[in-house]
């Protein structure tokens, strides 16, 4: 339904103090009498569909105008503010009552393009908030920066998503401190942090992320910005080593330096000086020294990202704290898991993947009621046979359990029931030491989960907690599809379901049980492989290349698969007219060329799409997130 916003109806509001009708589906373009009401302090049309211009003028010279807060963000508004016609005095004169406005929200209005550095101006206001994220932004706000210097009060400067070039702004910290958020964050700065003579003891949220800004963090960086919260430099070009100043910051909640260049030993006290930390990624550098700088009580108390390093040295015993992501993969741990590791009962997200780590999983790890994500896989790093071990008889008791990833280890015995008991979206078992049969209670492993209403505050910080692990762990999960090994993103398990036992010792007979997998549209055995999978656009069924017998099934699922999928199974025979099984020479799946017929789309296509939609999503919640942390 239409919903225009009504000129005649603000034009007789004359003594209205505030207006707020954001998140509505208002559209039309801006009435020009709302921006001349002389009484209104407070302007809220944020998250409606408004579109055109933004009207700047007031109905008088000598009226004035009581505007504090001007909020139209996350709206379709386009064209020019000012317009190139407007850059004369009139333009000028239409701002000069505006002399009490102290916020501008203009976010998120991709076709609205601003210029703020107007020559000979001195704007009539002094800001407070300024948040231009995600339009075409003169980029010469951080160049030639004649209209934010004027600002001098300003507590919160939001200039991300603008594609904003020239060196890092190290003028807004040569000031007397003022500012308390700071977000710069997907741009295209470059330069470096240089040591400031005026320490920030105001700033407590600084997010950088995702630009090309180098070279080292200052040695006193943490008593340049001694009340930090919120410390976001992701994916940069910083280098060297991370200052022990740092920690002199003990207020940080959010500490995130990954995907930077970053080498050396991390200082300990990162893991033990920071009360309220609640999420600290240095994941994707090239850290070294023992894990956790040897310590054995964490103060972090949500997620903890150290991929992709070199720390080495064995998990430390008797290790406390309330983690519930520690992700770990890609280093050089090696020894065993002490039981003691699995009283971190509130473990969500555990990924050790990638190491040297050797020995039995002890029934203890059962405690981990909670874990959701579990992948201990490829812990033969130097080739040699000293990895994990041991049969599987504790799944049945993770409840919980979403993707379970155990492979290229040394597991043995047989796929017994207990995986039955199981309700994940990703299983891999593949290249251990398997045997025996299928199980035919495969049939019915995988069901439908609960749906998250967003109602709920906590849920959605969840999803959004989600989307922080899914960016964090680049590793992913490696999973064998068509015979193939592919890496996915841990948001890929959203869009497939699938076990794979490929690489182990399996044989016997196809359960025809399996035909009833009602989410699987993938099957393959090939190679002592066996492996089950939804993906968007695949209809593959092959069991090719094993030793396993009787008759093909062609029930449920199974008959919609062509006949080669069952090649170089001599042992295997597809079934006759008569519902019998036919063996004869000629008929059997051990003969049947390959046709190369009903090609379907490479899996990493798949990931690519699926990890460039969630980017968009992830880009425009991660700003928000740090934030919320930084204000908690």
């Amino acid at each position: 339904m239409r919903r225009d916003l009504s000129v005649a109806v603000f034009g007789n509001l004359a003594n209205m103090r505030e207006l707020n009708l954001s998140k509505n589906q208002f559209n039309g373009s801006l009435p020009k009498t709302l921006l001349a009401l002389p009484h209104l302090k407070v302007q809220d049309l944020s998250e409606n569909s408004l579109v055109g211009g933004i009207p700047i003028s007031s109905s008088s010279d000598e009226e004035p105008v009581s505007l504090e807060v001007l909020n139209l963000s996350n709206n379709n508004m386009s064209g020019a503010l000012p317009t190139e016609q407007s850059f004369s005095n009139r333009y000028v004169r239409n701002l000069r009552n505006l002399t009490k406005l102290e916020e501008i929200d203009l976010s998120g209005n991709t076709n609205l393009a601003v210029h703020v550095n107007i020559p000979g101006w001195v704007p009539p206001f002094q800001l407070k908030r300024l948040a231009l994220s995600g339009f075409d932004l003169d980029r010469a706000i951080i160049e030639e920066p004649h209209f934010l210097r004027t600002q001098l009060y300003l507590k919160e400067l939001d200039l991300s998503n603008n594609n904003l070039s020239g060196s890092m702004p190290n003028w807004l910290f040569s000031k007397e401190a003022t500012l308390v958020n700071l977000n710069l964050g997907n741009n295209s700065l470059t330069g470096s942090l240089v040591p400031i003579g005026h320490p920030q003891t105001a700033l407590q949220s600084m997010i950088i992320s995702n630009n090309h800004t180098t070279g080292q963090l200052p040695v006193g960086f943490g008593s340049m910005f001694p009340s930090l919260s919120t410390l976001d430099f992701y994916h940069n070009n910083f280098y060297g080593q991370i200052p022990m100043s740092l920690c002199h910051s003990n207020r940080m909640r959010l500490l995130d330096l990954s995907s930077n260049n970053f080498s050396g030993e991390l200082p300990a006290c990162v893991f033990t000086d920071f009360p309220d930390m609640w999420i600290f990624s240095i994941s994707n550098n090239q850290l070294g020294g023992l894990v956790f700088g040897g310590m054995n009580n964490l103060s972090v108390g949500f997620a903890l990202h150290l991929g992709n390093n070199k720390f080495e040295g064995a998990l430390p015993r008797l290790l406390s704290g309330s983690l519930v992501i520690m992700s770990l993969y890609d280093n050089k741990l090696s020894g065993e898991l002490d039981t003691s590791f699995w009283n971190l009962s509130s473990l969500a997200v555990l990924n050790l993947s990638g190491n040297r780590m050797i020995g039995k999983i002890h029934p203890k790890i059962c405690n981990l009621t909670r874990i959701e994500i579990l992948d201990l896989s490829d812990n033969d790093f130097n080739g040699q046979c000293q990895n994990l071990t041991g049969n599987l008889s504790w799944l049945e008791d993770l409840d919980n359990i979403n993707i379970l990833s155990l492979g290229w280890n040394e597991f043995e015995g047989q796929v017994t029931s207990n995986l039955c008991k199981l309700c994940p979206k990703i299983i891999d078992l593949s290249h251990n030491k398997l045997s025996g049969s299928l199980r035919p209670c495969l049939g019915r492993i995988f069901c439908d989960r609960e749906t998250i209403e967003l109602d709920n505050p906590f849920l959605l910080i969840k999803v959004i907690l989600e989307s922080y692990i899914v960016v964090e762990d680049t590793r992913g999960f490696t999973f064998g599809t068509k015979g193939n090994q592919y890496t996915y993103g841990f948001d890929f398990s959203d869009l497939m379901s699938g076990i794979d036992l490929s690489a182990n010792m399996l044989s016997g007979e196809i359960p025809w049980e399996l035909g009833n997998l009602r989410h699987i549209k993938a099957l393959n055995l090939s190679n002592n492989f066996f492996m089950l999978t939804r993906l968007w656009m695949q209809e593959v069924f092959s069991v090719a290349y094993n030793n396993l017998s009787g008759c093909i099934p062609n029930s449920g699922q199974f008959g919609s698969f062509a006949m080669d999928s069952y090649q170089g199974n001599s042992n295997l025979h597809k079934m006759s007219q008569g519902d019998g099984c036919s063996s004869s020479h000629g008929s059997g799946a051990g003969d049947m060329p390959p046709d190369g017929s009903d090609r379907v789309v490479d899996d990493p296509v798949l990931n690519a799409v699926s990890a460039a939609s969630f980017v968009l999503v992830f880009w425009a919640l991660r700003p928000w997130f740090a934030i919320q942390l930084g204000c908690m």
